[in-house]
């Protein structure tokens, strides 16, 4: 099984801090690779994840990612 984790969250809360993708890539760091893979949904490392939510200011996991409920039941 492949699990699939939507960064919806993510930009949804980038918009409501006001971070713009140029913002996240210049002022925060994160490489353009970094933000394609985010935008298509591909994996990153945990450590990227929580470097994320450090640099724009949540600790809270779901305003980065969201695992759908179909497959959040299975487990």
């Amino acid at each position: 099984m492949t699990l699939t984790i939507s960064y919806y969250p993510l930009f949804k809360t980038m918009k409501s801090f006001g971070i713009t993708q140029t913002n996240l890539i210049k002022e925060y760091n994160v490489s353009s690779s970094l933000f394609c893979k985010l935008k298509i949904g591909k994996n990153v490392q945990v450590s990227t994840i929580l470097q994320l939510m450090k640099d724009i200011g949540t600790d809270n996991l779901d305003d980065i990612l969201e695992i759908p409920e179909k497959i959040s039941r299975e487990f």
